[in-house]
C-alpha cells in the first residue's frame, strides 16, 4: 500500500446546513477497529490526539482510494471518510463538504451532516441539489450546491437553486422578484452534459427570446428587433450567458420585402436574378440570414498590416451560377450533420486551394463567398456558436499582393461596420 499525505481536519471544512433531502447514515454502529500501529510513521500519543491519517490503496489499473484513521486514546483507529470533518464547535445539522481526487484524476465532493455525539451522516448523492448555511471566517452565509455529474458537487447561485428545485429542466423557469418576473431556460453544457439555467428575455409583444430562437425577429412600435444570444460556447457550469431583444436596422429581406407576401421561399429567392449574365457569374438570392457583432480580422496592407472589423451583416442563403443560359443553384445554406453550414470544410478547402496567391496571379482580385458554420440548436443543446464568434463571415474581395491576400472590400452581403481598429498600433 502507498501512504498518502497526512491530513488534518480543520474548522474550515465544516458547514451549517438547512437540509431537506435524505441522508444515508455512515457513522460507526459497532466498536471502532484498532489496527496494527506499525503501519503508521507517527505514533498515536496524547499530544496528537484526534490527528487524522490516511493510507492509499489501489485497485485495477487506475483505481485508487483511501482508508482513514484517527488517533484515539493512544491507538490508531480505522474510521469512515466522515472522520475528515471537524467536530470542534460543530452543531447538530452542520454540514461538511470535502473535496478529493481519485486515481482517475476525477474530482469529487462528499457532503456529510452532523447528527451530534461525534457522528456524521452521508448526504445522498441521488439528491440533485442542497441548501446550506456555510460557516466562514466572516460568519455564516447561505450557499447552494448541485450534483453536476459523477457525484461531483458544485456551488451554484440562488437562482439556479430555485429553478432546479421548482421546475423540470425542460420547462421555462419563472422566478418572481420585487422587480417583476425573470425567465430562465436550461441547456446542457458540452463538457459535463449537466443542465444549467440561463436567463432569457421576454417581451409581451415580441414574446420569448430563447437560446433555441436563433434568427428570430420581431417588430415593436415601428422598430425592428432580433433575438440576441450574446454567447460563444457553453462549456461549463461557470459560463453565464443571457438572451436579449436588441434593436436593429439590418433585417433579412424576406421579413421586410412586401413582394414576399404570397410567394414561397423558392419563388421569392429568385425574383432579382439578372436576365442577362455571363457564363460562370455567381449571384446571391433574396433569402438572407443575418449575423451581429461578428469580429473579422483581415490583412489590409503589406507587409502584414492587420485591421479588426466588428460587423453586423446579412448574407444570401442561396447562391446561383449562370451556366448554359440559365441560373442553377451553386451553394446554399443548409443543415448537414447537425450543423448549419454554407459550404462544407472540404468545399472551403478546395476553394482556398484554387484561390492561392502566386507569382502568376499577382494583382488579381479573388472573390470569396461568405462562410457559415454553426452548431444546430436543438432541445438538448444551445447553439454552439452564435454572434460573438467569427465562424460566420461575409464575402470578401482580396487582391494578391506579394503572395498574400490583401483585403479590399466586403461583398455578397449587406453590412454595417460597428467598429474597426488597426491592430499594428
Amino acid at each position: 500500500m502507498l501512504r498518502s499525505r497526512r491530513t488534518f481536519c480543520t474548522a474550515t471544512t465544516a458547514f451549517v446546513a438547512a437540509i431537506s433531502a435524505s441522508f444515508i447514515a455512515c457513522s460507526d454502529s459497532s466498536a471502532p477497529t484498532i489496527v496494527d500501529q506499525s503501519m503508521f510513521e507517527t505514533a498515536c500519543t496524547a499530544e496528537n490526539e484526534g490527528m487524522i491519517d490516511s493510507i492509499e490503496y489501489r485497485f485495477g489499473m487506475y483505481g485508487s482510494g483511501h482508508t482513514f484513521y484517527r488517533c484515539e486514546n493512544g491507538s490508531w483507529v480505522k474510521r469512515e471518510p466522515w472522520v475528515r470533518c471537524a467536530t470542534k464547535d460543530a452543531q447538530e445539522g452542520d454540514a461538511c463538504i470535502y473535496s478529493y481526487v481519485d486515481g482517475s484524476l476525477m474530482q469529487y465532493q462528499d457532503i456529510y451532516a452532523y447528527t451530534g455525539d461525534g457522528v456524521w451522516e452521508f448526504y445522498d448523492k441521488e439528491n440533485r441539489i442542497g441548501k446550506f448555511t456555510v460557516r466562514t471566517d466572516d460568519g455564516r452565509k447561505t450557499a447552494y450546491y448541485k450534483n453536476i455529474s459523477f457525484g461531483n458537487w458544485k456551488e451554484i447561485d440562488e437562482e439556479q437553486y430555485n429553478c432546479f428545485s421548482k421546475f423540470d429542466y425542460q420547462d421555462t423557469c419563472v422566478l418572481e422578484t420585487n422587480e417583476g418576473k425573470t425567465y430562465y431556460q436550461a441547456a446542457l453544457t458540452h463538457l459535463t452534459f449537466s443542465p444549467i439555467w440561463m436567463k432569457i428575455d421576454y417581451d409581451p409583444e415580441l414574446g420569448f427570446c430563447s437560446f433555441y430562437d436563433y434568427q428570430k425577429y420581431g417588430e415593436k412600435n415601428g422598430k425592428l428587433y432580433y433575438c440576441s444570444q450574446g454567447m460563444t460556447a457553453l462549456l461549463s457550469e461557470s459560463d453565464r450567458f443571457e438572451t436579449k431583444w436588441a434593436e436593429t436596422e439590418l433585417f433579412p429581406q424576406q421579413y421586410s420585402d412586401s413582394r414576399k407576401e404570397g410567394l414561397t421561399d423558392e419563388e421569392f429567392d429568385v425574383l432579382d436574378l439578372p436576365k442577362e449574365a455571363s457564363a460562370g457569374d455567381i449571384v446571391g438570392g433574396l433569402l438572407e440570414i443575418c449575423f451581429y457583432n461578428q469580429q473579422i480580422v483581415a490583412i489590409v496592407d503589406t507587409p502584414q498590416v492587420y485591421k479588426r472589423f466588428v460587423l453586423n451583416f446579412c448574407i444570401p442563403q442561396n447562391y446561383y451560377r449562370y451556366e448554359n443560359g440559365s441560373w442553377t443553384l451553386d451553394a446554399h445554406y443548409r443543415i448537414e450533420d447537425r450543423e448549419w453550414i454554407l459550404q462544407t470544410e472540404d468545399e472551403i478547402a478546395e476553394e482556398q486551394k484554387k484561390n492561392k496567391c502566386t507569382q502568376e496571379n499577382e494583382g488579381t482580385e479573388i472573390v470569396t463567398l461568405p462562410s457559415v458554420h454553426i452548431m444546430q440548436p436543438t432541445v438538448s443543446y444551445t447553439p454552439h456558436f452564435t454572434e460573438s464568434s467569427a465562424l460566420a463571415k461575409p464575402g470578401v474581395i482580396n487582391q494578391c499582393i506579394s503572395g498574400r491576400k490583401v483585403f479590399k472590400e466586403f461583398t455578397y452581403s449587406r453590412y454595417e461596420i460597428v467598429e474597426e481598429a488597426n491592430l499594428n498600433n
